[in-house]
């Protein structure tokens, strides 16, 4: 764990913001201020924040067409197809993405 603090690798990285980090623990606390969801443990397995994976629960709603999503932050990202919003530039040229990874794809 120490040495990951001295490279650039920081694999865990926010899909609606620029926040990225080299601990787990980090990005799953980072991704609640994203949510309106509470931390909790789940029962089902040792990964927290997530029960509802497990009974298929969808409980964040799109009101333009429907779509369904487990999360806030989801639900945000998907709502930017319908906006048009594009956070992510590119520091190259003018590409700009509605996501994070889609920025990492272009690069």
């Amino acid at each position: 764990q120490h040495m990951k603090r001295h490279t650039d690798a920081e694999p865990y990285s926010c899909e609606l913001c620029d926040y990225q980090t080299y601990r787990k623990s980090h990005i799953e606390r980072h991704m609640m201020g994203h949510s309106c969801v509470k931390s909790y443990k789940c029962e089902e397995c040792d990964f927290s924040q997530h029960r509802q994976s497990h009974k298929g629960e969808k409980p964040f709603m799109c009101d333009e067409c429907g779509y369904r999503a487990r999360r806030k932050y989801q639900l945000v990202g998907h709502m930017r197809r319908h906006t048009g919003e594009k956070p992510f530039k590119c520091n190259r040229c003018s590409y700009k993405a509605s996501l994070k990874s889609l920025l990492v794809e272009h690069m």
